[in-house]
């Protein structure tokens, strides 16, 4: 708790596994995320490196010199995903100042374990969290997502659990949208409240 309550940025290093429209591709991935809703995702791709960025309401990506403005869509999946970063720290921050409404539903069952299924209202969507009801630690999360064929769901499970600097963070995580596994992750390194430089959000000048 009171790691979560002292949490301003969080630094990790890692390595993401995708589903994309050109096939599987391994990117590598350093995610800089200052709380609430800044974040910068350097990622290593076989066609060269990109840059995303998530500003507030602003957003953008970079390649090489060039650059352009989020499309709305990316954007607000991006900030959709803001709260269940790193086993949702940003949901669980927010919980213990008292400013969400959760409801526990009942059991649910995620990948054939029994779990507590607890859902949360975020604005016009929500978002289920599902622990283990013995030990209370976080399992999974779903949350509806936009796809080239609509709306769905999107569930991610947690694994690999380490605490650092006092702060709970999963180090494996498994994404599947509708069903069929779509990104896996596995962190290397994190570092909390290790500052960030300002010059990561510096929104590039319009060409």
């Amino acid at each position: 708790e009171p790691a979560l309550k002292g949490l301003v940025d969080v630094t990790s290093e890692g390595t993401s596994a995708i589903e994309s429209p050109m096939g599987p591709m391994d990117l590598k991935v350093k995610t800089t995320f200052v709380l609430p809703d800044r974040m910068v995702n350097e990622i290593s791709t076989p066609m060269g490196a990109m840059v995303q960025v998530l500003d507030g309401d602003a957003g953008w990506i970079k390649m090489g010199p060039q650059s352009q403005a989020l499309p709305d869509s990316a954007l607000g999946e991006m900030k959709r995903g803001l709260y269940t970063e790193l086993g949702c720290a940003r949901l669980l921050k927010e919980a213990l100042a008292g400013t969400l409404h959760a409801f526990l539903l009942g059991s649910a069952d995620l990948d054939g374990t029994k779990v507590d299924d607890v859902v949360v209202a975020l604005g016009d969507s929500s978002v289920h969290l599902y622990f283990a009801p013995a030990s209370g630690e976080l399992l999974g999360v779903k949350r509806t997502t936009q796809t080239e064929q609509g709306p769905a769901d999107a569930v991610e499970t947690f694994a690999a659990w380490q605490t650092v600097s006092g702060l709970r963070v999963p180090f494996e995580s498994v994404q599947k949208v509708g069903g069929e596994v779509k990104a896996s992750s596995k962190l290397t390194s994190v570092k909390v409240n290790a500052g960030f430089a300002e010059e990561l959000f510096k929104k590039p000048e319009p060409k």
